[in-house]
């Protein structure tokens, strides 16, 4: 990721499909969060929200910080009627 980074920072354009919250808030600029074929989120990473995170992934998250970067762990499922609908039409 750090080469990716890198990269990004000499100028060139760097797209990355993955699934692991952490390395894409810690490393890139831009997220675009889908979920069901929508875009739930397109910004920054400190947009990315719990609620957001629930939607998309059906689970609560756990955030810490070590060595001054931010992670983000998903930690348990929530229950579907306690997840927010962001893009669908709000929350239930």
């Amino acid at each position: 990721m750090q080469l990716l980074r890198s990269a990004a920072d000499g100028g060139a354009g760097v797209v990355v499909v993955l699934n692991d919250l952490t390395m894409a808030t810690r490393f890139f600029d831009r997220i675009i969060l889908l979920a069901e074929g929508r875009i739930l989120l397109d910004g920054e990473p400190a947009m990315l929200t719990d609620e957001l995170i629930a939607s998309a992934y059906g689970v609560a998250a756990l955030r810490g910080e070590h060595a001054g970067q931010p992670f983000i762990l998903p930690w348990a499922p929530v229950r579907e009627a306690t997840m927010i609908q962001t893009s669908f039409g709000g929350a239930p």
